[in-house]
């Protein structure tokens, strides 16, 4: 294998793994509302105001989950594309790999070819670092509890 071939290799096994999610446990849950009549004492004005409050924390947690359901929908989205991405230049270059030149303009164009994969391939994979920070900004500022 060409020292071309192997860094294509690399730089597209950076996203192996599997590409296939479920998010059927991140789906948030509804809230009920069944709260006790008016009027009955301070005791239930007491039990309706910490519900009220309990209430307005866990529809916060909501949406922080669900925000954090869109973050991780977008991550695995990158993740398959940046993998198709580098598995389309990798395949372009093993098609290639079996060209032999049989004169000057060929060895040079040839050569141009291999220069843009690899620079292609570079940008793919700083393309895919630059998303995953922002995607890890995203969830450092969502300040999961």
């Amino acid at each position: 294998m060409t020292a071309e071939l192997e860094a294509l290799r690399r730089a597209h096994a950076l996203f192996a793994g599997p590409t296939t999610r479920s998010d059927r446990h991140l789906a948030p849950a509804g809230i009920g509302n069944a709260m006790p009549p008016a009027g009955l004492g301070e005791t239930f004005d007491a039990y309706r105001a910490a519900a009220s409050d309990r209430r307005a924390q866990v529809q916060d947690a909501r949406d922080v989950d669900a925000r954090l359901i869109r973050i991780l929908a977008e991550a695995h989205r990158d993740h398959g594309d940046a993998r198709r991405r580098t598995a389309a230049v990798l395949a372009a270059a093993r098609a290639d790999a079996a060209t032999v030149p049989d004169n000057p303009i060929a060895a040079r164009e040839l050569m141009r070819r291999k220069a843009i994969r690899l620079r292609t391939q570079q940008a793919h994979v700083r393309a895919a670092r630059t998303r995953a920070r922002h995607q890890r900004a995203s969830l450092h500022g969502l300040r999961y509890r």
